[in-house]
């Protein structure tokens, strides 16, 4: 919904957009509470103040990149469940 306060310049077209999103979503699935907070949150954030760029977080964290499958999930969480003993170990450091 923080786009949609970008993207629309006048404050009744912003809140008929995102009606329509959280129809949209409520459709899908979504909880509707979740969706009216989250449209809360946003409500009270200017456009102006929407459009300022957030200055980038440096990261160092390691990055796991894969192609999706839904095989890929649960090594995902083996990696993660194993991160530190991979870590510990100097062959497999270099890696993360």
């Amino acid at each position: 919904m923080l786009r949609l306060r970008r993207l629309c310049q006048d404050d009744h077209d912003f809140q008929e957009q995102c009606l329509r999103m959280r129809d949209f979503f409520v459709s899908c699935g979504y909880y509707l509470e979740i969706l009216d907070d989250a449209w809360n949150r946003v409500s009270k954030i200017s456009r102006t103040d929407a459009l300022i760029p957030r200055p980038e977080k440096s990261s160092q964290r390691t990055k796991l990149v894969m192609t999706y499958h839904l095989h890929n999930l649960v090594a995902r969480k083996i990696v993660l469940n194993n991160l530190s003993i991979l870590q510990a170990d100097p062959d497999a450091c270099k890696g993360f």
